[in-house]
């Protein structure tokens, strides 16, 4: 831990600048929040949050640990959020701007992260490529803090509260891992979805119209950073409208609803679980971070009695987030054909938020059970409880510290070192109206569909957006000793192959053999670039 703490110090004294004017905007908008509205809990409840912002400031280091040896955001999402947002920022000319809105709109992309990284970008006049690996790990510190003052609010507990921030930050590897798979829009939503949850909680609507309009804006800008939180809103508010229903009943009703929910959400998790492919979505939850899980499960029961809405609002959420994945939204919705409402990556990143809630009102509900033993006197209450809530955080953290990689996976970290230098070089030695074929392999999230898509598999796929050369996908499996690959490359007018060094890069013993078709033109340690020849013999 101590060496991410090092790794992380070093990527912020390059970059604090950035850092440094991105945090002071966030922190002017909370404050003017703040003194605009003056919410009631907040003045009841006020206090110095140095321990928060500590809280903050050490999470934002060690998000900034993944950040030391990567040259471009990971996975190949990721070259396509770098054009879009590159389209925005180039020029001034509002037409520009307008050009590459209606152009990502066109390919259903999530723009509100684009436009704010544009904007950052152009307001601190930061690299492209820095402002996207910034804000990502920026966004990843940032999403505990909401769920903090959402327990805040429903326990009254500071150390319910940090419990569940904990949880949010670092219990799972989920959400953190999607920046491997470049989900910027999608971490970036998440973030917008729970500071909009906040505001509806803590802006008093009914007295203010300025409040009402604000949290209005929040939702909208949440939905417009990534739309696929209009589902997660939906899941809310109904969720919220239920168990507010629910925590009217008699006791004995409330526990029939309970063990309906709970055997429903295990019978769809077995369901889940036994797809090759959906069973992705809960495996964050029960394989390396198993015993987190465990400990919110554990803790869960003692909130029953004074956090009961809260208890029936998460589970509702976990039993909707799962429900999602089985219903089809084929041709319903523009570009999102073969997928269900939320796709099993997004369900993926979402499950925290309800096991996060859980956990915070299940901590807070053990401590008011401690309270209610008899023969416990207030002086040994104090000492007993500081020692379980020790015990809690150390063995928590202790979990996590053992479990947590908070470095880039190396299977979506495309580019190395020699891929920059093969950029270089392709760059200053080859013609612009090159052709470079490039490794790919078939889309495919989600269960019982066939994409034909092929996205980039290898660091070839950022070619285009850092030498401005053409490229051309194939499969990671061709067949170059083939004639009919011979004819195909031929006729398409490829004029180099990129061989990268990722799993499913191509490889270079099919074109060595052929040296009559392929003449070797760069040679690095992880990186060869071939050359197409003798295409006229065809």
């Amino acid at each position: 831990m101590l060496q991410v703490l090092l790794d992380g110090l070093f990527v912020l004294k390059h970059n604090w600048t950035f850092l440094l004017g991105t945090v002071a905007i966030i922190i002017s908008a909370g404050y003017a929040l703040n003194f605009f509205f003056r919410p009631k809990f907040w003045q009841k409840n006020s206090y110095k949050h140095t321990t928060l912002i500590f809280f903050f400031a050490i999470s934002l280091i060690l998000r900034l640990a993944y950040l030391k040896n990567i040259f471009v955001p990971p996975y190949f999402d990721s070259a396509t959020h770098f054009r879009i947002i590159k389209a925005m920022t180039e020029g001034s000319s509002p037409r520009i701007f307008s050009n590459a809105f209606s152009t990502g709109l066109e390919n259903y992309y999530h723009l509100g992260f684009h436009t704010l990284a544009s904007l950052l970008a152009l307001g601190l006049r930061a690299d492209l490529i820095t402002v996207i690996l910034l804000l990502g790990q920026l966004t990843l510190a940032m999403l505990p803090i909401p769920v903090f003052f959402l327990i805040w609010r429903e326990t009254n507990s500071r150390e319910a509260a940090f419990f569940s921030a904990l949880l949010a930050g670092f219990g799972w590897y989920m959400p953190g891992f999607a920046v491997n798979w470049g989900k910027y829009p999608a971490i970036s939503g998440l973030l917008a979805f729970e500071i909009a949850l906040l505001l509806i909680v803590y802006l008093d609507s009914k007295k203010h119209y300025l409040a009402k309009g604000i949290q209005a804006t929040s939702i909208l800008l949440s939905i417009f950073i990534h739309s696929r939180t209009l589902i997660l809103f939906s899941i809310s508010f109904l969720g919220y409208f239920l168990s507010s229903k629910i925590a009217t009943l008699e006791k004995e009703i409330q526990h029939k609803i309970l063990r309906i929910e709970l055997l429903n959400i295990f019978i769809l998790g077995v369901l889940i679980y036994q797809e090759p492919l959906l069973k992705l979505a809960i495996e964050p939850y029960i394989n390396e971070n198993i015993w987190v899980t465990i400990i919110v499960f554990f803790l869960t029961p003692f909130a029953l009695k004074k956090h009961s809405r809260a208890i029936h609002f998460s589970l509702f959420f976990i039993l909707s987030l799962f429900i999602s994945l089985f219903i089809p939204v084929n041709d319903v919705l523009p570009g999102l054909i073969t997928h269900s409402l939320l796709d099993r990556p997004f369900v993926e990143m979402s499950l925290y938020i309800p096991l996060s809630i859980l956990g915070g009102v299940g901590f807070s509900g053990l401590f008011q059970s401690l309270k209610k033993i008899k023969f416990l006197s207030e002086r040994a209450y104090k000492p007993l409880s500081l020692l379980i809530a020790s015990v809690l955080f150390f063995f928590t953290g202790l979990l996590i510290s053992k479990s947590y990689n908070f470095y880039p996976s190396d299977c979506c970290n495309f580019v190395s070192y020699d891929d920059t230098i093969a950029f270089e070089w392709i760059n200053n030695n080859l013609p612009e109206n090159t052709s470079i074929l490039v490794a790919s392999n078939p889309l495919r999230v989600q269960p019982l569909t066939n994409s034909s898509d092929l996205v980039g598999s290898d660091a070839g796929i950022w070619i285009p957006q850092l030498t401005k050369k053409k490229i051309t996908l194939a499969p990671y499996t061709l067949d170059f000793l083939s004639g009919e690959t011979r004819e195909f490359l031929c006729h398409s007018q490829t004029n180099y192959i990129y061989v990268g060094n990722k799993e499913q890069s191509f490889t270079s013993r099919a074109l060595l053999q052929k040296r009559e078709w392929y003449k070797k033109s760069l040679s690095l340690s992880n990186t060869q670039l071939f050359q197409l020849i003798n295409c006229s013999e065809q």
